[in-house]
């Protein structure tokens, strides 16, 4: 009686036959192989993790320096306001900025925030099309 098996079967059967021992050079080559797989992942595993650690770090520096400049400059339009609606111009008061001044003002404080900003930002966290073309 002759059995037939299953390809999958027969694979497990070829697969289970062992194999002659490998020479001792082999398995010396085989192992340090796998250590410099482990080492190297490791090694990839650390520089990732400071990577976001320094990330963290930096995108919290950037988000400071954002929000004193904001704060600088709702200060300054506070004190403006306040001036302006003490010593008003029509009693012989006096006008810190004009409003084109103070228009210059609030449009370049906006864009340097912004593009600061922006700038570290872009470089803490580099999109992944550009990781994918220098590959």
């Amino acid at each position: 009686m002759k059995v037939k098996f299953s390809p999958q079967n027969e694979n497990n059967l070829n697969s289970s036959i062992e194999k002659p021992p490998e020479s001792k050079e082999a398995l010396d080559f085989d192992i340090e192989e796998k250590r410099v797989k482990v080492s190297l992942q490791q090694e990839q595993f650390e520089r990732e993790k400071a990577d976001r650690q320094l990330r963290d770090k930096y995108s919290f520096k950037a988000f400071k320096v954002v929000k004193k400049s904001l704060w600088g400059w709702a200060i300054l339009l506070f004190v403006y306001g306040v001036t302006k609606f003490l010593t008003r111009h029509e009693n012989g008061g006096f006008e810190i900025f004009s409003d084109q001044v103070l228009i210059a003002i609030t449009t370049a404080t906006t864009l340097n925030i912004f593009a600061a900003f922006l700038s570290l930002i872009r470089g803490l966290f580099p999109s992944i099309k550009e990781d994918k073309k220098g590959k």
